[in-house]
């Protein structure tokens, strides 16, 4: 059984918390997507999302995973300033560049080229047991695909 809670930020986005089973306790995921900061407008909408990521997790009773296209990339001010505030951890540190935008084959690099926007951060209980993007689907964006299992440093 899923539960699903969404919060409308002032920008009329909505950042969703799922709650899934999983072994035997359940984990909330917390999942938005948004235009890259281009302008004014979509930094405003930006710092607004990731604000309805924050209470997402402060509503959360469970331990949090966090993905989805965000529209900034892991290394932005917001995004940084989010893992530091709710004691996030980026899936991908140890995993490799993992580029997800655009969805570009460069026969001189030989493989995909392109900026990791779709991310995916965990509560300090969560571990990353696999983390790959997965295979050009014909959006503009990989997917990435990750499997979570609990942290045995806690």
């Amino acid at each position: 059984a899923w539960n699903v809670d969404a919060i409308m930020t002032d920008a009329d986005e909505p950042v969703y918390r799922v709650s899934v089973a999983s072994g035997n306790g359940r984990i909330d995921v917390v999942t938005t997507w948004g235009e890259m900061a281009t302008s004014n407008e979509t930094a405003d909408a930006l710092d607004l999302r990731i604000a309805g990521i924050g209470e997402a997790i402060d509503a959360a009773d469970n331990p949090v995973v966090v993905v989805g296209n965000v529209g900034a990339t892991r290394w932005s001010k917001g995004m940084r300033e989010l893992q530091s505030s709710y004691g996030l951890r980026d899936a991908a540190e140890g995993s490799g560049y993992l580029s997800t935008w655009p969805v570009s084959n460069i026969a001189v690099i030989g493989g995909w080229a392109g900026i990791p926007i779709d991310v995916v951060f965990m509560g300090p209980t969560l571990t990353p047991l696999e983390l790959e993007t997965g295979p050009d689907l014909g959006a503009e964006h990989l997917p990435v695909t990750v499997v979570v299992g609990p942290s045995f440093e806690n």
